[in-house]
C-alpha cells in the first residue's frame, strides 16, 4: 500500500498575507501546524481550513514534508529548534517557503538527512520558482497542482535580476519622461511616448539581443 503524503507547516506571521493559498495541493495533505503558540497555530488552521494545531515538533513525526514559512529573522532559530527535535530526518523533505533565503539556510537539517529546497510564488509573472534538491522539488510538485515550478540554480541571482527590472528601470524611464517634458510635451504625452518607445526597444532586443549593444557602442564611438 502506498504511504499517504502528509505535510506539516511551521509558521510565523499573518497567514492571510502569505502565498500559502497558492499551494492548491496543500489542504489535502496538511496534517499539522506548529507556531509560536497553540492559539496562533489554531488561527492558521482556520485560515487554511486544514490540519490541526500541535505544540511540539515531535507531534509532526508522521509528516514526510515539512514546510517552513517564517520571517528571515526567525529562520536560524526555527531550523535549530527543528534540528534539536527528536525527529528522524532521513527520507523527509523540508521546504523553505516564501522566503528570500535559499535552501542552504536549511543546511543543519540537510546534514541530518533531509532533502531540502526553497519555493516562492511570483505575482508578476505569476509562477512558482524554486531551487534545491531535485528529489525535494519533485515531492513539492504535489502541492503546486497544475502550476509549473521554474527551477533555478541561484535564487539570489534571480531576485537580483528581479530588483534590477524595477530599480534599474525607474530612473531611466523618469529621466526620459523629463527630457520629453523639457522638449515641450505635456507630462501625459511624454509618459505615453516614453512607454511606446521603451516597448519598441524591448521588442527590438527580443529580436536582435546583444547585437544591439554592439550597434549602440559603434554609434557612440562615431
Amino acid at each position: 500500500m502506498v504511504k499517504p503524503q502528509r505535510a506539516a507547516l511551521v509558521y510565523a506571521g499573518p497567514v492571510r498575507r502569505s502565498s500559502l493559498n497558492r499551494l492548491t495541493g496543500l489542504p489535502g495533505q496538511l496534517a499539522f501546524v506548529k507556531s509560536s503558540s497553540i492559539a496562533t497555530a489554531g488561527r492558521a488552521v482556520t485560515a487554511l481550513r486544514a490540519g490541526r494545531a500541535v505544540t511540539r515538533y515531535e507531534d509532526m513525526a508522521a509528516a514526510d514534508l515539512i514546510l517552513v514559512s517564517v520571517p528571515e529573522s526567525l529562520l536560524a532559530r526555527i531550523t535549530n529548534e527543528l534540528a534539536s527535535a527528536e525527529l528522524d530526518w532521513r527520507g523527509r523533505t523540508v521546504l523553505l517557503f516564501d522566503s528570500l533565503c535559499e535552501s542552504s539556510a536549511l543546511a543543519v537539517l540537510q546534514n541530518r538527512g533531509a532533502a531540502v529546497a526553497s519555493l516562492n510564488w511570483s505575482t508578476h509573472p505569476e509562477r512558482f520558482y524554486g531551487e534545491g534538491n531535485p528529489a525535494a522539488l519533485k515531492r513539492v510538485k504535489s502541492l503546486t497542482g497544475k502550476q509549473h515550478i521554474l527551477v533555478l540554480q541561484s535564487k539570489a541571482l534571480y531576485l537580483q535580476a528581479e530588483r534590477a527590472s524595477r530599480e534599474g528601470f525607474y530612473p531611466v524611464f523618469a529621466s526620459t519622461v523629463q527630457l520629453f517634458c523639457e522638449s515641450g510635451l505635456e507630462k501625459a504625452t511624454a509618459e505615453k511616448t516614453a512607454a511606446l518607445l521603451f516597448s519598441g526597444s524591448i521588442r527590438a532586443w527580443l529580436r536582435a539581443g546583444h547585437r544591439l549593444l554592439k550597434t549602440s557602442a559603434a554609434a557612440g564611438a562615431g
